[in-house]
């Protein structure tokens, strides 16, 4: 969610994933039925239920008590995800028999990013005796399994680092990032690790410090997928950094950004009582900051499959994104929905097919204005924004960067030198807010691009 000045800002379990649930109002085309009624299970446990508007194989749109919602597959509990996918195909088809060899592969292809190995075999079984030119299509999926799951150890353990001294304190410094000297910048640092080491007495003597040039990363994870963790932070500081040309020479942040990331809940919600007294139950991560310019992440990973990888990878920069922006110039604050479009958008472009923001935002966005629904709700800016609409926010502000990436950055940089958001896009887009909604709507019906200016994929 947004990183906003008080303590904490978590992404839900509700979004997580790469965000949930968001906006319709009226049919756009697919499949769904104005009679069909589905409920679903997100992979945090609860339950939601409405009218199918549409669906295709990686995203569903529902209608949830009159809000149009676009939920991806990867965002559903494992077994909710396969009968699901298996209930609308069968609806489609008619029966079982009429489920034809690619509806069993895409079948196959869930189980498998849930490492139900044995379930997909039998899927891609049926899609060979339907079709005999999928064989290789499926042989292939089982080998790139196979492969990644024995690339990485996932229940291997690293030992513990050598303690640091956790006596002292760090005082908090009266400015951030760039204007630290190097000096100062270190000793900052130096008072993130006792931080770092004070956790890990506390939640695991197995949590280790991976630290990269603008990272302090603690981890229980396998030794072997720490350059993963380490490459994820350092890309999303990259590509943020290229978008508002940050000189290589300059730092956002007053030390390192301090960041966990946990293999349970148990130590997530644990870490999160240590280092904020919060209460993360509903939460997959968060993003803590203060006025001095402080700024943690806490993320934990659900299971150790290719979906539930990619749940946290996602969570893991749009949070970090979250860490970046409230230190970027200053802690001015942007409004809700750029802070968390702009979230969701660099998480896609660092993950790519990972990430299910592109497949959400476009189906969100496509029904918001198929229902003509007004964006009044979502630009009231309180502080806070339904992590319903984030995929809709996410398409607002991949419009704002396909239509002038140098004017998008310029915008963010006046608002945060305190300028309006009305006054900011008059002055870089020369629109208003009504001409910025009916531009978008007109961008939208047009087809989309992604926030790169690529056609968005399917």
């Amino acid at each position: 969610m947004g990183c906003l000045p008080d303590p904490t800002c978590p992404i839900f379990l509700f979004v997580c994933i790469g965000l949930s649930v968001h906006q319709l109002a009226g049919p756009v085309g697919g499949q769904g039925s104005d009679e069909q009624r589905i409920t679903v299970v997100m992979n945090y446990g609860g339950q939601l239920h409405g009218r199918l508007i549409s669906e295709d194989e990686s995203v569903l749109v529902m209608d949830i008590d009159g809000l149009p919602c676009a939920i991806a597959y990867d965002q559903l509990e494992a077994r909710s995800a396969f009968t699901t996918m298996r209930h609308l195909m069968l609806t489609r088809r008619g029966s079982a028999d009429a489920l034809t060899a690619e509806d069993h592969f895409n079948l196959g292809s869930l189980l498998l990013g849930r490492n139900r190995h044995d379930r997909a075999k039998r899927e891609f079984q049926l899609a060979r005796r339907k079709d005999a030119s999928w064989r290789a299509k499926c042989d292939a999926a089982l080998a790139t399994f196979r492969r990644d799951r024995h690339g990485v150890a996932l229940t291997d353990h690293v030992e513990p680092s050598e303690s640091t001294p956790a006596d002292s304190r760090v005082k908090p410094p009266s400015f951030v990032g760039s204007a630290i000297d190097d000096e100062r910048r270190e000793k900052i640092i130096e008072g993130y690790k006792r931080v770092g080491e004070q956790v890990r007495r506390k939640v695991g003597a197995d949590l280790v410090l991976v630290e990269t040039e603008h990272f302090l990363i603690w981890t229980d994870w396998a030794r072997a997928e720490h350059d993963q963790l380490a490459m994820w932070c350092e890309s999303m500081y990259a590509k943020l950094s290229g978008m508002f040309d940050v000189p290589s020479d300059r730092h956002v942040f007053p030390g390192k950004c301090l960041v966990f990331c946990l293999r349970s809940q148990a130590r997530f919600l644990k870490a999160a009582k240590i280092l904020d007294n919060y209460n993360a139950v509903n939460a997959l991560g968060y993003t803590s900051t203060d006025p001095n310019g402080h700024t943690h992440v806490v993320v934990f990973r659900q299971g150790g499959s290719p979906v539930g990888r990619d749940a946290f990878a996602s969570t893991l920069v749009h949070e970090g994104v979250h860490a970046f922006v409230h230190l970027y110039r200053g802690q001015g604050r942007l409004p809700t929905w750029v802070n968390e479009g702009l979230a969701n958008v660099v998480a896609e472009a660092v993950l790519e097919d990972r990430c299910p923001n592109a497949e959400t935002a476009a189906a969100a966005s496509s029904a918001f204005v198929a229902g003509n629904l007004p964006l009044a709700t979502i630009m009231v800016d309180d502080g806070m924004l339904d992590p319903r609409v984030y995929p809709l926010a996410h398409s607002l502000v991949a419009f704002l960067m396909d239509r002038n990436p140098e004017a998008f950055s310029g915008l963010i940089n006046d608002i945060k030198a305190t300028m309006s958001m009305e006054q900011a896009l008059e002055r870089r887009y020369g629109w208003s807010i009504d001409q910025f909604d009916r531009a978008w709507r007109t961008w939208v019906v047009g087809g989309m691009t992604d926030s790169n200016g690529q056609a968005k994929r399917e």
